[in-house]
């Protein structure tokens, strides 16, 4: 599956930005997720690293190290997974502040 980094009307990508962000090893980590999504695709969807949001036409990949957990939301549209949002999850449930920035940036697409 294709992956595209959302970027912003300045040409930058916040979900590169917050990976670049990251602890070497734990960007590493979410790097190699993304490789994952690249790689199987929806089919991951059966697995531990990716959710279907209820109520919703967004995905999250689900990694964690160190005991810090992180999700990057996103959508697919036409066969190519944008990427969204990317954030450190400290509960079981997706904050709204977090989803709400995914769902006005998959507006845009």
């Amino acid at each position: 599956m294709e992956i595209q980094f959302w970027g912003n009307t300045k040409g930058e990508s916040p979900v590169g930005r917050f990976i670049e962000a990251q602890e070497v090893k734990s960007r590493k980590k979410i790097i190699w997720m993304i490789d994952r999504l690249e790689e199987h695709g929806i089919k991951l969807l059966f697995t531990d690293y990716m959710n279907k949001l209820r109520g919703h036409k967004l995905y999250e990949l689900v990694t964690s190290y160190g005991g810090v957990f992180y999700r990057i939301l996103f959508s697919i549209k036409n066969d190519v997974a944008w990427l969204l949002h990317a954030f450190k999850k400290k509960t079981n449930h997706t904050p709204e502040k977090e989803l709400s920035i995914a769902i006005k940036r998959a507006k845009s697409l």
